[in-house]
């Protein structure tokens, strides 16, 4: 026990009577679910867990404040990686009375691990220095079981990285006094850190940070700040790398004030624990985060600790040393008139394929053109006729030979208008093969991708139940759609071996492929109408339009199906296969209009996503799961507009996001607004946390629509244009509001974390 005398033992006791009684008539305890544990997105490169947590504030009368206390100490308790320290920034309780203490150490005790406790205004403001400090030196040391700290500044190494902590030298109401002798203990302690990576901790933040003074709801400059040596701490802090600057104080929850940059000091403000919070997106209290720190970067995830669940629409990333960065190295026009580039492929001298269409009269040509590394093109192709044709999709086989995949309504071999169409060429542009494959009805292909053992597979929408497809079940119902995957034994498509088709009353299509290094196929479905053959599907019930991701064994068995739906529509066409038995997935959902019911506007996959938007727009999305098909990790791009991601990319330290947007705020402020959307190539970690964003526009709408890894490491990236000026100022499409230019461009990927 803490109390240090038998009235304050029996003063307990009488406490703890009261708390159970209100507990059981008015704010029962509820244990937080243990559907989303504790636990890094990482295990095996995570070099540090622990929580952060301020403004716990347990009060000996504000009785509300006990339940939520608990029941976020249970969440920590039920953590399934062990925590490397459990951080609390201040104010842990609210007079600094020895009844409160015993209930924060009733509460925290007992979890296997290094507790940093910062002093909080709270803690000290009521009683006297000496009996203020004594109280909390006491709890401190009792919980971590020895006799360390005996000051309210003091700094610890933990699995190699240093926590400094910062306190008041003497009693201040609301702010906090440093000494000149701890300014210059503090200028030390980062002397020593050397740039590594180094967490200080005080209660109070920075002044003008986090919104202050409006913040803390006064017009005195320094209100809601560390004080008068607030200057002086910002001019230390901001001449070190890599230090983040973790305070509380504000109660301002997760949302536009809980993660700013200074002069390179990254700074963030914790939301209360116990406390409902304010002038924020998510304001309940039991909030708090998760933060994993790993070679390259360290991410704070949001989590609800009174609820045991993640509220990753407000987890952020601190890359270290920059992370991944992009810059442009050159951007070619194609066709100048209504004409897009929807896929491209990288070869193996540097250079890409980019296929698409363009108009042709009144009908349209599909294009395939291939580029070197400098830009240069070296040859291209258009198959066109009296109908209209398109490639949607192209991929590099192992011999260097490419494929171009999509529709044709020539009728061409007696297969009827919308028939499939694949052509493959030469590594020099030479066409060895263009096959039509279909029946009666429309039929196109979407997506392509290379077997590693020599095989191809092609996915798409199928309307036929005859010809190619008589294998096809009719159902009574004239919109039928199949979704189809074909599995060809070679390149050459001559011998089909295996065929996966799922039948909707109204639309269903392989819009995205990808093939594991094992052989594994993993297809992203677009269904409209979850009926038929997708009638079992999971969560079938939840929106509009949704994704359905299918992995496949090299030999056509089904493994798992996995639904990604919100509560209005989700649409996911890009897929990358994964080295872990899983795959990641990118695209945009979005929300119905917000109500309790349904967790303000989220549903489903983004259940835990605060939708940033306005009910109804896009917001990019990339989900991860897992070999059992199971989301490990989700990660949203959000702005007041719409955002749409349109293909991922993987690279040696993460991924690459491509784009468009036409939002300029929040994740898409470094947009340049040049008018209508503009397009952006964004890298993310290996966990899905934003890094950098490089954006490109002029005064019409910009998109890129594909992107691929080229073999020096850089990006490349197609799509269309109906700019003439800003980044497309080479480019000169016809310059109407329906017209648009095919574009084809490389940026170079810096990789300067290591």
């Amino acid at each position: 026990m803490l109390l240090e005398n038998a009235f304050s033992k029996l003063m307990f006791k009488i406490l703890s009577l009261i708390l159970s009684a209100y507990v059981s008539l008015f704010a029962p305890i509820v244990p937080p679910s243990a559907d989303e544990p504790i636990k890094p997105l990482n295990e095996r490169e995570v070099k540090l867990v622990f929580a952060a947590l301020a403004d716990t504030q347990v009060s000996n009368y504000l009785l509300s404040r006990y339940p939520v206390f608990v029941e976020a100490m249970q969440d920590l308790h039920s953590a399934q990686y062990p925590l490397d320290a459990v951080l609390v920034a201040g104010d842990i309780v609210e007079n600094g009375l020895a009844e409160e203490y015993q209930l924060i150490y009733d509460g925290l005790s007992g979890i296997d691990t290094r507790y940093i406790l910062a002093e909080g205004n709270h803690d000290i403001r009521l009683r006297s220095y000496k009996q203020a400090s004594e109280r909390f030196f006491a709890l401190a040391n009792a919980l971590n079981n020895d006799e360390s700290i005996d000051s309210f500044h003091f700094s610890e190494t933990i699995n190699g990285y240093k926590f400094v902590v910062l306190g008041s030298d003497r009693t201040e109401f609301e702010e906090s006094y440093l000494s000149d002798e701890q300014i210059d203990w503090l200028k030390g302690e980062l002397e020593e850190a050397d740039g590594e990576p180094t967490f200080v901790i005080a209660h109070q933040p920075l002044k003008n940070t986090h919104g202050l003074p409006e913040t803390w709801g006064s017009p005195v400059d320094s209100a809601g700040s560390i004080g008068a040596q607030s200057d002086a701490l910002k001019d230390i802090l901001t001449s070190y790398k890599n230090v983040v600057f973790i305070t509380g104080h504000l109660h301002t929850g997760f949302g536009r004030y809980t993660y700013e940059t200074l002069d390179g000091l990254h700074m963030v403000n914790l939301p209360s624990l116990t406390i409902n919070n304010k002038d924020c997106e998510y304001a309940g209290p039991g909030i708090g985060y998760i933060v994993e720190v790993y070679e390259d970067e360290i991410i704070f995830r949001a989590r609800d600790f009174a609820k045991g669940k993640w509220v990753s629409n407000f987890d952020f990333t601190i890359p270290l040393n920059g992370g991944q960065k992009l810059a442009s190295a050159w951007i070619k026009g194609y066709k100048n008139s209504n004409s897009a580039f929807s896929s491209t492929a990288a070869t193996s001298d540097g250079g890409m394929i980019a296929v698409g269409s363009s108009m042709n009269g009144s009908s349209s040509a599909a294009d395939i053109v291939r580029y070197g590394a400098d830009g240069t093109v070296l040859w291209s192709d258009s198959i066109s006729g009296d109908e209209t044709c398109a490639f949607n999709d192209v991929a590099v086989l192992p011999d260097g030979s490419i494929t171009a995949v999509g529709y044709t309504f020539e009728d061409a071999e007696g297969k009827g208008a919308g028939d499939c169409l694949i052509v493959k060429y030469s590594a020099n542009g030479e066409k060895l093969l263009e096959k039509v494959t279909g029946g009666t009805n429309g039929d196109m292909l979407y997506s392509v991708a290379p077997c590693p053992d020599g095989g191809v597979v092609a996915g798409g929408m199928i309307k036929s139940t005859d010809g190619d497809f008589s294998d096809i079940a009719e159902i009574d119902n004239s919109g039928q759609t199949s979704a189809v995957l074909i599995k060809y034994a070679d390149s050459d498509f001559s011998q089909i071996s295996w065929m996966k088709s799922m039948t909707s009353s109204r639309y269903a299509c392989v819009e995205g492929l990808a093939v594991a290094k094992s052989g594994d196929v993993f297809a992203s479905i677009d269904v409209r109408t979850p009926d038929y053959d997708f009638e079992n599907i999971p969560d079938k019930d939840i929106g509009s339009e949704k994704t359905l991701v299918v992995k496949y064994s090299a030999d056509g068995a089904k493994q798992w199906q996995s639904t990604l739906c919100s509560s209005a529509k989700t649409y996911m066409p890009s897929i990358t296969a994964g080295d872990d038995g899983g795959c990641v997935v990118a695209g945009y959902y979005s929300s119905a209009a917000p109500s309790d019911e349904n967790n303000l506007g989220s549903q489903g996959t983004f259940s835990s996503v605060y939708n940033g938007g306005n009910a109804g727009s896009a917001d990019g999305a990339v989900v991860a799961l897992g070999s059992d098909g199971k989301v490990k990790w989700l990660s949203v791009a959000v702005g007041f507009y719409n955002d749409f991601i349109t293909d991922i990319v993987r690279t040696s330290d993460g991924y690459v996001i491509t784009g468009y947007s036409n939002s300029t705020n929040r994740d898409f402020a470094a947009m340049p607004c040049a008018g209508d959307y503009d397009a952006f190539i964004c890298t993310i970690s290996s966990f899905g946390t934003k890094q950098n964003l490089l954006a490109f526009g002029g005064s019409d709408a910009d998109k890129i629509l594909s992107a691929c890894l080229l073999s020096d490491g850089s990006i490349g990236f197609c799509g269309s244009t109906a700019s003439g000026d800003g980044d497309f100022g080479d480019i000169s499409p016809a310059g109407s509001a329906d017209a648009s230019a095919s574009f084809a461009g490389k940026a170079v990927l810096n990789n300067n974390s290591h």
